[in-house]
C-alpha cells in the first residue's frame, strides 16, 4: 500500500509520539513493498514551523534525515494541478461529475490539504492523517485512513 502522510504524522514521528509504533506495526509504511510518500508541500509546512518555533540546527537537520526516507512529489505536473481543481471543486459542492452522499455539505480544504490529497490521488495512495480534513474524499477520489482506526 502506498502512503502519502499528512503533516500531523510526521509531526508524530518528530516527538516520537506512542502511536508511530501503532503506526509501524499495522501499516509497515516503510516496508520495501510500500512507498512512503509526501507532498513537498508537507515538507514546506514543516520547514515552516520549524522556523516558526525555533527548532534550531540539529532539530532541523533531524526533520530534513527524516523526511530523506519519502518519495516527495512536486506540484507542478498537469495531472496533479488537475486533480487539486477536481478536489476542490468538489469539495465545495460544485462538482457535475460525482455523485454526492446524501446530505453532503460544502468543505472548505485549506489549500496544502489540496495538494496532499491531489498528491495522494495521482499516486494512487492512501492517504494517512490523524484529522477529519480528508473524510469526504474517502471512497470518492482516494482513500483516507485516520489513525483513529488504529487497534
Amino acid at each position: 500500500m502506498n502512503i502519502v502522510f499528512d503533516t500531523n504524522v510526521i509531526l508524530y514521528y518528530l516527538t516520537k509520539h506512542t502511536i508511530v509504533e501503532k503506526i509501524e506495526e499495522q501499516l509497515k509504511p516503510f516496508d520495501n513493498k510500500n512507498f512512503s510518500i509526501i507532498s513537498v508541500v508537507t515538507e514546506a509546512e514543516l520547514l515552516s514551523l520549524a522556523m516558526q518555533r525555533d527548532w534550531g540546527i540539529k532539530k532541523t537537520e533531524n526533520l530534513n534525515k527524516f523526511l530523506e526516507q519519502f518519495l516527495k512529489v512536486p506540484i507542478q505536473s498537469n495531472d496533479l494541478i488537475e486533480m487539486y481543481a477536481s478536489i476542490d471543486n468538489y469539495s465545495q459542492g460544485k462538482s457535475k461529475t460525482h455523485k454526492y452522499p446524501k446530505g453532503f455539505t460544502a468543505k472548505n480544504m485549506g489549500k496544502n490539504d489540496l495538494w496532499i490529497a491531489a498528491t495522494a490521488v495521482v499516486t494512487n495512495s492512501t492517504i494517512l492523517t490523524n484529522d477529519n480534513d480528508f473524510e469526504h474524499l474517502n471512497g470518492v477520489f482516494t482513500s483516507v485512513f485516520s489513525l483513529k482506526n488504529l487497534k
